[in-house]
Order: C-alpha cells, then sequence, then structure tokens
C-alpha cells in the first residue's frame, strides 16, 4: 500500500489499527510505522486537509518560535495554548524543539544551511532532536525527531525534505506538523535560492485517540464523498480546477518571518472540529 495523502492515512489508521493504552490513559487505535505520507508540495502546494478546518497560522507561530530557539510560551503568542498544559509555573517547557535545533552545543540549523549551500550533494543535512541525555528535562518529548534535507535534481535546485516522526495523533496533531513541516522545507528552500520539492514523512506509532474517533468520522465521511466518482451524464462537465493551496511566506527568511503576515491562497476547508488534548 502506498500511502500519498492525509486523509488515506487517516482511513488506515482507523481500519487497520489495533486497540492500545497509551501514556495519557485515553487508549488509541494504533498502526507502527506504516507507509510513508508523500506530498510533492512544489507541485501540488503544502498538503493541509480540508476535511476540517487546520489553524494553519498557529503551525507557523510555532514554527517560528522553534526556529528563533525559544522555549518559553511566552513567545508562541496567540499559540500559546497548544503548549501551556505542559509548561511549569513559569511557562518554561525545558529543552524542546526551539533548544534542540539551535542550542544542542551547536546551532544544527545553521549547520545544515551551510552544509547544503556548500556542498549540494551532501547526505549529512541532518537536524536529530532526539537529545537522549534532556529528555528527562523536557516537557514532552519531541514527535517529529529526524529532519533530512536533500538538494536534488540536475542542478540541485531542488530541496526534498524527509521527516521521521515516532508519534503521530492523527486528528489533532498530524494536520498541524505538516503545515509546518512543509512551511519549513519553504523557508529552507527560500534560504538557499533553490525550488520546494517533495515532503515525505515515516511516522513510528501512528494513532487516532479514541475520544476523537467521532470527529474523525466525519472527516473521512467528507473525505469519501468528495472522492466519489460523479454520475454518469450525457456530456461530460466542465473541468473544475482543484485548489492547491499555496503558502505565501512574509519577508524575514528562515531566523525572522512574522507569522501574522502570512497569506494562505487556494484554502477550501471544512468545519472546525474541535478535540480534546491527551496530556
Amino acid at each position: 500500500m502506498n500511502i500519498l495523502t492525509y486523509e488515506e492515512l487517516l482511513h488506515h489508521v482507523v481500519q487497520e489499527g489495533e486497540r492500545r493504552e497509551d501514556r495519557t490513559g485515553t487508549g488509541t487505535l494504533s498502526v507502527f510505522a506504516p507507509p510513508a505520507l508523500r506530498w510533492d508540495v512544489g507541485k501540488d502546494g503544502i498538503p493541509i486537509t480540508s476535511t476540517k478546518k487546520v489553524a494553519w497560522k498557529w503551525a507557523l507561530w510555532e514554527l517560528s518560535w522553534m526556529l528563533r530557539g525559544e522555549t518559553n510560551v511566552t513567545g508562541l503568542g496567540p499559540a500559546a495554548p497548544i503548549w501551556e498544559p505542559w509548561a511549569d509555573e513559569n511557562g518554561d517547557l525545558g529543552p524542546v524543539y526551539g533548544h534542540q535545533m539551535r542550542h544542542w552545543g551547536k546551532d544544527q540549523l545553521q549547520y545544515v544551511v551551510d552544509l547544503l549551500r556548500d556542498k549540494p550533494d551532501t547526505r549529512q543535512a541532518v537536524m536529530s532532536l532526539w537529545n537522549f541525555e534532556q529528555l528527562p528535562d523536557m516537557a514532552l518529548p519531541p514527535c517529529p525527531t529526524l529532519f533530512q534535507f536533500s538538494r536534488r535534481g540536475e542542478r540541485y535546485d531542488r530541496l526534498d525534505l524527509a521527516v521521521y516522526q515516532r508519534s503521530a495523533d492523527m486528528f489533532l496533531g498530524v494536520p498541524f506538523d505538516l503545515v509546518s513541516q512543509a512551511a519549513l522545507m519553504q523557508l529552507m528552500a527560500e534560504e538557499l535560492g533553490v525550488q520546494v520539492g517533495r515532503l515525505t514523512v515515516q511516522y513510528g506509532d501512528a494513532h487516532v485517540y479514541l475520544n476523537h474517533l467521532e470527529q474523525v468520522t466525519v472527516m473521512l465521511k467528507a473525505w469519501a464523498a468528495s472522492s466519489s466518482p460523479a454520475p454518469a451524464r450525457s456530456e461530460p462537465p466542465a473541468p473544475t480546477p482543484t485548489p492547491t493551496p499555496r503558502l505565501h511566506l512574509p519577508a524575514g527568511g528562515l531566523y525572522g518571518f512574522d507569522a501574522r503576515e502570512a497569506t494562505l491562497h487556494g484554502y477550501e476547508p471544512g468545519p472546525v472540529l474541535r478535540g480534546e488534548v491527551a496530556v
């Protein structure tokens, strides 16, 4: 089975997932190491689902916070509720994502940028967030744990990204993460002056929490309806262009873009579907 889209993977987890207990006590339907999700961001835009409305600007707020190396919720602005359940009384989260990207003894993010610029054929442009020594000090271990960038094409003029994500909350987390990962890829490509290419995400434990099944059912019904073939007609209808969600990021580059000024064109989302975060 070759998973291509978020909705295909979501359907796969619901259909094939096994019932498991989990750290939060909520319970999940879980698939381990499913087929990877693959998306051509350059051709098809960012992989954002339209079966529910995704808070994509919150994802960009969180990404900019990480890229600055910050670890206190005050730096998240309107997106602070994402992390507040895990923060201490001062809003601190310990050495989470941003710390590992920018302050793990060395600035990993800048190292990867320099490596891709100086050695376009490198296979070492890897950013790891799984700092085993500091895991006990983190409010929550990282879910996406490894990012590998690769310049492709005869002139190395396309940037691809492969992500390994150890834990994937399919309803709340993954739609959000995909926006962030595609935006990171786009920012990195702009920094290098190359085109955006393909995003591949390999998940470890991909799961749907049992208290999200009702919302997921709504999403899958909408996806099935949109995927159903149209009834036969005597004359074919005029083709309707499929919206391609294109993310436009403001000036400021990899380290200083302002999420408030970002725009997303071609996104026609479904309803807001809320779900309780498993803490």
